[in-house]
């Protein structure tokens, strides 16, 4: 499951340092690397993207994927909720949640988080930033209502401690969310060999080289 928000609406954060078309650009190639890695895993079934956008909409389908429309009136974590019950009905075992930022995802990385998984309660990857949750895996989809947000890693864990659900934490610094301008230079240097990563190149080659430094100090 890959929430996206509108592309519009997409790392707003970034706005100092890129512009409008260029956090578009960026945008579009991370859930482009982070698509590749769960339907290159061969471990996921169904990859399906959440969200409201046309041209987010386009890229997955063109993946192989399934669309949801996203409902913005219940957030991020409303429209989680719903779709982990629908899949629980549906009798799925387990879902995967990424969000569209994390660029360094792999499809080893995905293999190695369901291989610690083993089909039992939840793992999540904290945020080494904000303590909030780059992943989660939850079997079945709805064994506790989604808490994405900062901090959020704590909140699963004790909600989890609260009410016996086997729950562990995977430390994994490459997945990390593309949020600040600080994290294009961390994305520039660790992820040699994504798409974004390239994109970053892409601008530094066009641009003169002052300008290029600015952008991603």
């Amino acid at each position: 499951m890959v929430p996206m928000k509108r592309l519009s609406a997409a790392k707003t954060r970034l706005a100092v340092a890129l512009s409008v078309r260029d956090r578009e650009e960026l945008v579009c190639a991370m859930l482009e690397d982070v698509l590749e890695a769960l339907v290159g895993s061969q471990r996921i079934d169904r990859v399906w993207v959440v969200t409201g956008d046309t041209e987010f909409r386009s890229l997955a389908v063109s993946k192989g994927c399934v669309v949801t429309e996203e409902n913005t009136r219940g957030g991020l974590n409303g429209e989680l909720d719903l779709v982990a019950k629908r899949l629980s009905l549906d009798g799925v075992a387990t879902m995967f949640v990424v969000p569209g930022d994390i660029p360094c995802l792999t499809s080893a990385y995905v293999v190695r988080i369901l291989d610690a998984h083993a089909g039992a309660g939840v793992t999540l990857c904290p945020s080494p930033e904000d303590a909030g949750t780059n992943v989660l895996v939850a079997s079945p989809p709805a064994v506790l209502p989604m808490l994405f947000g900062p901090q959020s890693s704590h909140r699963y864990l004790k909600t989890c401690e609260s009410r016996g659900i086997p729950c562990r934490a995977l430390g994994i610094g490459e997945l990390r969310d593309i949020d600040r301008p600080a994290d294009l230079s961390w994305l520039r240097e660790r992820g040699r060999g994504t798409r974004s990563a390239a994109v970053l190149e892409s601008w530094a080659s066009r641009k003169p080289c002052s300008e290029a430094a600015t952008r991603v100090a």
